[in-house]
C-alpha cells in the first residue's frame, strides 16, 4: 500500500500510517534491503517514518509562571507539579486527572509508581543488563552504539519497554537516532530503582562500553558524569525528602562536596581560597566554607548543551529546575561539564537574580599534568565583584606521579603583577581544585578497580595470572600489544647501523 502511494507522489492527496509497533528494527526497512526493486529505487522510495510529535515540556511555561508570580524559592523549584509538567505530557495529564481525587503528595506518588512500572517492568535476571542500563542512562546521557548491531539492539529496547524515544529516522532508514530525554519523574524513578537494585554504575559501564552496546565517548567524562550523580545520590539519601521527592531535589553544596570526596579531601577543599589573592592577609581571605555555606546544588541527572551559549549563567540556571547538569558541547573551550549553583540560607528563603553561581569541572586522563586555570568567561562573561563566587574543578585522572592522601587535592592559587589600576579580576572571586587520580575519591577499593579498568589506566585484560611474571611474559608475546620494552626481535640489531 504505500508503494502504491509513492507511484502517485506527484498527485495532490496523501495518507497516514499509524504504527504501534514499537520494535524499531522492523519499523523501516532499509531501502538497500528492501526485497523490491521499486522500493529501493530514487523514483518509488519509501518515506522514512516520522518521528516528530507535539514535543515535551508543554505545561511546564504555564506552571512555572503561576508558581513563581510571588517569588522564587527552593521549595518551589521541586514543587510536585511544576515536576510532573516537564517531559512527556502524560505526568501532568494524570496530575490533572486526580486534581479533586488526591492531595498533592498522593498524586506525585501515584505517577511516580507509573513510572516505577515503566522502567521495571518485570523481574529482572541478573544477566539482563537492559533495565540497569536504562535506568543509569537516564541520568548520565549515555547513547547506544548504533554502529553496531548488538547496540541498535539495545536502542530498539530502550524504546519498546523503557521509554526511549525516537527523534529522527535517516533516509537510507539503516539506523534511528533515539534519546533519553530529561524528565524528572524518570530521573526520581531510575534513582529510586538504582538505589533498591544496588547498581554499581562503574562495573555495568565497564562491562558494556566493550560489548557494542554503549557508544564509548570519552571515558574520563563519563566516569565523572558517574561520580557526580554517586555523590548527589549520598548526599540526598542522608537529608529528608522534599515535597515527596528524594533524590530530583536540591541539595546543599558543602553535603554534596563531603559525599563526593574523602575526610581529608573535603577539609582541604573546606580551607581553599581564592585562585586570585585580593591583596589582604592570608588569614583574611574567604575561605570555600564561608563563602558557599548557602550554595545549593542539584545533580540528579545531565542534559547535553546544543551550542556553547547553553553554559551562560542566563541560561544554565534554569536548568536547576529541571534538576539537571549540562554536558558541555563536544568542542566546548576549557570545560567538560558546569552545574547551576543557587543561594539561600533556606528552602522557604527568597532567592533574588544575583543568587546563582555555577560549578565548573574539567577533565582530564593525562599521564604528564600541567598547572590548568579555569575560566570564567564562559559562564559569566560579565562577572563583577557583588556576584557570588564560582567552583572550579579539574580532575586529572591519569597523573601517573606518586598519589596519597596528602597530594591527591590542590588548592589552585596564582599571583598577577599588580598594576595602578583598580579594575576587578573574576578569579578573585573563582575557588579551584585539581583532584589527582581517585584518592580524593569517596570510593570502595572494588568501585576504584572499576573504573581504572574503565579509563583503561591498567591493562583491559582481566588475566587470572597476573602476579606471575613468566605468565605475563608469555602472555605478551601473543602480540595484544606492544610497549618500548618489548624485546624487538623481528628486527636485526645492527639494521639500522
Amino acid at each position: 500500500m504505500e508503494r502504491a502511494f509513492q507511484c502517485l507522489r506527484d498527485r495532490p492527496i496523501f495518507a497516514v500510517f499509524m504504527s504501534t509497533n514499537s520494535q524499531l528494527e522492523g519499523l523501516a526497512t532499509p531501502s538497500i534491503q528492501h526485497p523490491s526493486y521499486r522500493g529501493g529505487s530514487n523514483r518509488f522510495q519509501l518515506f522514512p517514518p516520522l518521528s516528530e510529535f507535539v514535543g515535551f515540556d508543554l505545561f511546564a511555561g504555564e506552571v512555572g509562571q503561576t508558581l513563581f508570580k510571588s517569588g522564587v524559592t527552593l521549595r518551589k523549584l521541586c514543587d510536585p507539579k511544576l515536576i510532573v509538567s516537564f517531559g512527556r505530557p502524560h505526568w501532568y495529564g494524570v496530575w490533572v486527572a486526580f486534581d479533586k481525587a488526591m492531595p498533592e503528595k498522593e498524586r506525585l506518588r501515584e505517577i511516580l509508581n507509573i513510572a516505577l512500572q515503566k522502567l521495571n517492568p518485570g523481574p529482572i535476571p541478573k544477566h539482563d543488563m537492559n533495565a540497569r542500563l536504562a535506568w543509569v542512562g537516564n541520568r548520565l546521557c549515555l547513547e547506544p552504539d548504533i554502529r553496531r548491531a548488538e547496540g541498535r539492539a539495545f536502542q530498539s529496547k530502550l524504546i519498546e519497554s523503557y521509554m526511549g524515544v525516537v527523534v529522527s529516522i535517516p533516509d537510507h532508514r539503516l539506523y534511528m537516532h533515539t534519546t533519553t530525554p530529561s524528565e524528572p519523574v524518570l530521573v526520581e524513578a531510575s534513582a529510586r530503582l538504582m538505589a533498591s537494585h544496588k547498581v554499581n554504575m562503574f562495573k555495568l559501564l565497564r562491562e558494556n562500553l566493550g560489548e557494542g552496546l554503549l557508544a564509548k565517548g570519552e571515558r574520563g567524562e563519563i566516569v565523572t558524569r558517574a561520580l557526580m550523580v554517586l555523590a548527589h545520590d549520598r548526599a540526598a539519601r542522608k537529608g529528608k525528602k522534599m515535597n515527596g521527592l528524594r533524590y530530583c531535589r536540591p541539595i546543599r553544596l558543602l553535603d554534596f562536596l563531603e559525599a563526593l570526596l574523602t575526610d581529608s579531601a573535603y577539609q582541604t577543599m573546606m580551607e581553599a581560597t581564592p585562585v586570585l589573592p585580593t591583596g589582604e592577609e592570608k588569614e583574611k581571605q574567604k575561605k570555600f566554607r564561608d563563602a558557599f555555606k548557602d550554595a545549593w546544588i542539584n545533580i540528579s541527572h545531565f542534559v547535553r548543551a546544543g551550542d556553547f551559549a547553553l553554559v551562560q549563567i542566563d541560561h544554565l540556571r534554569n536548568f536547576f529546575l529541571r534538576g539537571a547538569a549540562v554536558q558541555c558541547h563536544p568542542t566546548q573551550e576549557a570545560i567538560d561539564f558546569v552545574a547551576p549553583i543557587l543561594f539561600a540560607a533556606d528552602p522557604m528563603s527568597p532567592i533574588g537574580p544575583k543568587d546563582r553561581s555555577d560549578m565548573k569541572v574539567q577533565t582530564k586522563n593525562r599521564l604528564v599534568p600541567t598547572p590548568v586555570v579555569v575560566t570564567t568567561h564562559q559562564t559569566q562573561p560579565e562577572l563583577s565583584p557583588d556576584d557570588k563566587p564560582t567552583v572550579s574543578i579539574v580532575i586529572e585522572y591519569g597523573d601517573k606521579t606518586e598519589i596519597n592522601t596528602s597530594n591527591c587535592i590542590e588548592v589552585t592559587h596564582t599571583n598577577m603583577v599588580k598594576t595602578r589600576s583598580d579594575v576587578f579580576r573574576p578569579q578573585t572571586i573563582n575557588y579551584q581544585v585539581t583532584l589527582r587520580g581517585l584518592e580524593a575519591f569517596r570510593l570502595t577499593a572494588e568501585r576504584k578497580t572499576d573504573i581504572r579498568s574503565l579509563l583503561d589506566l591498567t591493562s583491559t585484560l582481566e588475566f587470572p595470572r597476573a602476579s606471575q611474571p613468566h605468565n605475563i611474559d608469555m602472555m605478551r608475546r601473543l602480540k595484544h600489544d606492544f610497549k618500548a620494552s618489548d624485546d624487538f626481535e623481528w628486527v636485526a640489531k645492527d639494521c639500522w647501523k
